[in-house]
Formats: structure tokens, C-alpha cells, sequence
């Protein structure tokens, strides 16, 4: 996998809107979604940390786990990625 990616503008905490197809759940995952927040990047892609609500077997302060996106999915718009204010999170190529 090439790592010629230039870094995104996200912002460490900043709050994004994920698809549901994410999930294994799919649909049921994404009604107990809180909110998704950018936890840092990598050359080859996004850490993203998806907190939900607990559950009878899950305590809150671990109802949540971290999923990592390639560039390439977000760049193919594979998997579109959303800010809060509704603007995409769009990832530009270095062309060698």
C-alpha cells in the first residue's frame, strides 16, 4: 500500500459522523451510538474512537472501541466520513 498521503485537518477530540456500515451491527450499532471522535493518524489511514451507550453487560467507561480507516477507503468514497458541522473529511494523494 502506497503511503503517499497527505495528513488530514482533523483536530485530536474533533467529533465526526460515521456510516453505519461500519459496524458489524450495522443499523443496531449506529442507534446506540453516542459519537464518533478522531483519536489521531497513521501513514496508512485514521484512528477513530466510537463511544455508545452502555448496556447491562458493558459499564459505561468501556462502551466504546477504537476502529482504524485506511486513506484509500475515504479518498475512493468507500466509506464517507463527516464532520459535526456536516462538511466531508476529504484526503488528497502526493503524486510521486
Amino acid at each position: 500500500m502506497s503511503r503517499c498521503w497527505y495528513k488530514s485537518d482533523l483536530v485530536i477530540g474533533e467529533k465526526l459522523r460515521v456510516p453505519s456500515s461500519l459496524f458489524v451491527e450495522g443499523e443496531k450499532a449506529a442507534q446506540r451510538l453516542r459519537y464518533a471522535e478522531y483519536i489521531g493518524e497513521t501513514n496508512t489511514g485514521m484512528w477513530i474512537d466510537c463511544h455508545f451507550e452502555p448496556s447491562l453487560n458493558v459499564p459505561e467507561d468501556k462502551a466504546h472501541y477504537k476502529i482504524m480507516i485506511n486513506w484509500a477507503s475515504i479518498y475512493c468514497g468507500h466509506v464517507n466520513i463527516y464532520r459535526e458541522n456536516g462538511s466531508a473529511v476529504r484526503i488528497n494523494y502526493v503524486k510521486r
